[in-house]
């Protein structure tokens, strides 16, 4: 269904200033983005559309702005921002009103560097302008309502009637015809003709293909008109408003926001913002296992997070006797969910209560909260899930915290094909605290972002780590490790960013993350790269006495074409390992056999048999040859060669585990009980490097002066 607008331009206009759209049945104002600076349009208004302005995204650069618009009473959205693919946008004077949704900004950027930017933007839910009789139901086009008659929409479930603004998720589905067809397609459908089928549609629904977080920043913003119950729905119940919540369709991915200079004008406290499990919960859709309120939850929710820079958008607070009075200017405060993972532990800190009512998120007054954020760099690390990611606040220091454990469920599967990934996690932390950490299973290649600007913010991850091997730690794009960062001792709050230890005897991995403006710029990431190595543990029918560990080295290396001094057998103990009993007529022990065979009880452990344990040590010919002649490079090229070469040694231990040239090697039948090759890292999960110019301030201009 090709769509339409009041004013649709396929390329950017000299001039558009001072427009009115009005009565449009599908959009009202359908254009690209201006490239910052604003030089171009100004003062344009839609209002009674079914869609007010449809924002094409710009395809390349490292900025885009919309200016100066009104939309209002869009039975839809008044202003979306569609497959934004820059890493910098800038919003600035634009009012919505009395509208389904308000904005809503579907983020699809490469970059890991995504920022939004809103200044002195009016959102106006329910105004006096709005009639129940006229105003009631939403209008959405689907598949099963292509000409929008009736209300589709992600939020309907829930029987939100108005939504002010819906926190973003990035994913790298582009449905629009803008992004997706060739222009010259484009031209005949209109450019957001998007895919009409139930993944697709409406506009707003996502195909949980999500990619990575971003940050959105609010100066100024006004909110007015926001009561807790509206109109009422056809079916008798009481329909809701809300300021501010995030989207309920495959909810992993929900950027944080940080609010400056706030205002509320007739707004109920409980319609400022809805980051409740329980209230949002039969809106949640596109996940193949539910993220309902007693189920494993949702990531996009759990680790939701709205900051307050000054008190202004929280705007009360509890007093020491546990009266709500005004929040004094300038105070710090922080809003996470109300769920089942984030309750408990929270709870020492936090309140759900704002002005005396129960409003379904947590109110943190003068506690920071940040996040943690963690990828799976391992080959194949999109189809495997290495959580929960578990973080446990350390019991003997005084955090703040009271018992609870703050964790992240990742991303679970969709229900549609769009291929997903398994290999994110991110979770709410507060600064300066040290955390014991585990996941189900610690990949060998991992990323860890910390998102704080203050350097002197840090926290101390200790993941439980049992195993012998050391790791690499990278800053930023470094190739080579910072050598002054590998620790002879547990790493502090007060180390730098990177510092680590590995600790045998504890089983720990303990390293410290430090805030700083460019890791929050996505730019000081710690890639942590175990060193590689190949591990074979196996049954040989020979007793511990007999065994001679320095012989089998030697013929091991033989085996594989290998210098000696990288097999080393690191234990060997008493093996268990059941054998079959030969079958005796007449023998009292195979009593219950008869002359067609023996039951599978006749098994019995072998009583001389060593249980070995091998590591097979990373190439020094390998490292050198990706190096420059460095045989002890441990940089990103050398660690790689290494890898790959081990690899190759790991495969020809498969074809060897069940010869009898490994027999002959350690002196006996042997058995392999496990035989794992070290992961290689797949840089194609690596995201596109942060480049100066995504970064650089863009030139500012006053837009009421152009």
């Amino acid at each position: 269904v090709p769509n339409y607008a009041g004013i649709r331009l396929d390329v950017l206009p000299v001039r558009m200033v001072e427009n009115v759209v009005s009565g449009s049945n599908d959009l009202g104002f359908i254009h690209m983005a201006e490239p910052c600076p604003p030089m171009r349009i100004f003062n344009n208004e839609a209002f009674a559309n079914i869609i007010g302005v449809f924002v094409l995204p710009l395809k390349s650069g490292n900025c885009q702005t919309v200016n100066l618009y009104k939309s209002w009473k869009a039975a839809h959205m008044a202003f979306f921002l569609a497959e934004v693919m820059v890493s910098t946008t800038q919003v600035s004077r634009i009012v919505v009103a009395d509208s389904h949704i308000g904005i809503l900004p579907y983020m699809s950027v490469g970059s890991a560097y995504r920022r939004l930017f809103f200044s002195d933007i009016t959102i106006i839910g329910s105004s006096p302008a709005s009639s129940c009789s006229r105003s009631k139901m939403c209008r959405t086009q689907s598949t099963v309502d292509p000409t929008m008659l009736t209300c589709e929409s992600i939020f309907a479930a829930s029987y939100l009637q108005r939504v002010g603004y819906v926190a973003p998720f990035n994913t790298a589905h582009k449905k629009t015809c803008w992004t997706s067809l060739d222009p010259r397609q484009c031209r005949t459908l209109g450019q957001a003709y998007p895919v009409l089928d139930d993944c697709d549609m409406p506009f707003e629904k996502h195909l949980h293909m999500d990619k990575g977080l971003g940050w959105t920043f609010f100066e100024r913003t006004k909110f007015a008109h926001w009561p807790a119950n509206d109109c009422t729905h056809p079916d008798g119940t009481s329909m809701k408003t809300r300021a501010y919540t995030m989207s309920t369709s495959g909810p992993e991915v929900s950027f944080p926001s940080t609010f400056t200079n706030t205002t509320w004008y007739q707004a109920d406290a409980l319609a400022r913002f809805d980051l409740s499990a329980e209230t949002l919960d039969d809106s949640f859709v596109g996940r193949r296992s539910p993220c309902k309120l007693r189920s494993g939850g949702c990531m996009g929710l759990d680790q939701a997070l709205i900051q307050d820079t000054d008190g202004s958008f929280v705007e009360y607070m509890q007093d020491s006797a546990g009266n709500d009075i005004k929040i004094p200017n300038g105070t710090f405060a922080s809003v996470v969910p109300y769920t089942p993972r984030t309750d408990i532990v929270w709870v020492s800190q936090c309140t759900r209560t704002l002005n005396g009512v129960d409003v379904g998120a947590q109110i943190c007054v003068n506690t920071t909260v940040q996040l943690l954020e963690m990828h799976n760099l391992d080959r194949g690390a999109k189809d495997v899930k290495f959580g929960p990611l578990v973080l446990t606040p350390d019991v003997e220091e005084e955090n703040g915290f009271e018992g609870g454990v703050l964790s992240s469920v990742g991303p679970f599967y969709a229900v549609c094909p769009c291929g997903w990934d398994f290999s994110f996690y991110h979770v709410l932390v507060k600064p300066n605290v040290i955390y014991d950490a585990e996941v189900m299973s610690l990949p060998e290649n991992i990323m860890l972002r910390y998102w704080s600007p203050n350097p002197t913010d840090s926290i101390v991850v200790r993941f439980f780590y049992p195993d012998s091997r050391g790791v690499n730690v990278f800053v930023g794009r470094d190739k080579k490790p910072p050598m002054e960062l590998k620790l002879a001792r547990m790493p502090t709050k007060e180390d730098k960013h990177g510092a680590h230890v590995v600790d045998s005897q504890r089983l720990c991995l303990a390293i410290t993350l430090r805030g700083s403006a460019e890791g929050f710029s996505a730019r000081r990431d710690l890639v942590i790269r175990r060193s590689p190595t190949v591990k074979l543990k196996m049954n040989v029918e020979i007793s511990i006495e007999e065994f001679n560990g320095e012989n089998f080295e030697t013929n091991l290396a033989i085996l594989l074409g290998i210098p000696p001094e990288r097999v080393k057998v690191v234990k060997v103990q008493t093996g268990r390992r059941l054998r079959a009993l030969p079958f005796i007529a007449g023998d009292d022990e195979n009593a219950d056999c008869t002359d067609t065979g023996c039951p599978a009880i006749t098994r019995r452990l072998a009583s001389s048999s060593a249980g070995v344990e091998v590591d097979i040590q990373p190439s020094p010919e390998a490292a050198a040859a990706a190096s420059g002649g460095d045989s002890e490079s441990t940089d990103a090229d050398a660690l790689n060669a290494q890898a790959a070469e081990l690899n190759q040694v790991s495969a020809t231990l498969e074809t060897l585990k069940d010869s009898s040239s490994l027999a002959a090697a350690a002196g006996g039948e042997v058995q392999v009980t496990e035989l794992a090759a070290p992961a290689e890292q797949d840089t194609s999960m690596s995201e596109p490097a942060v480049s100066d110019a995504d970064v650089a301030a863009p030139t500012m201009v006053n837009v009421l002066e152009v």
